[in-house]
């Protein structure tokens, strides 16, 4: 005969072995999320930064490249006009 008490409540060995798969599962959860949630996650970074550094790259870096090559060119015009004004003119 199997008592109410016993029929009810469960034995504390299929407890332990309930809570075990139940925290064993969440774990393995947790971590499938977590290599999933992370690779998606990084993937998803990577391709929303490569995007907004390539935009930013691409405002600041025409930007940059347009300043630089107008000082470049300018100080690159000035130069040359120099030396070749005073080249052309020492000799003579």
């Amino acid at each position: 005969m199997v008592t109410r008490k016993q029929w009810c409540g469960r034995p504390p060995i299929v407890r332990i072995v309930v809570m075990w798969v139940s925290v064993g599962l969440r774990r393995a959860e947790a971590i499938v999320m977590i290599i999933i949630g992370s690779g998606m996650v990084a993937m998803v970074q990577i391709i929303i930064g490569i995007m907004v550094i390539a935009v930013i790259q691409i405002i600041i870096g025409i930007n940059v490249i347009a300043v630089i090559c107008i000082i470049i060119e300018i100080r690159v015009v000035a130069v040359v006009r120099i030396v070749m004004v005073t080249g052309v003119t020492l000799p003579l």
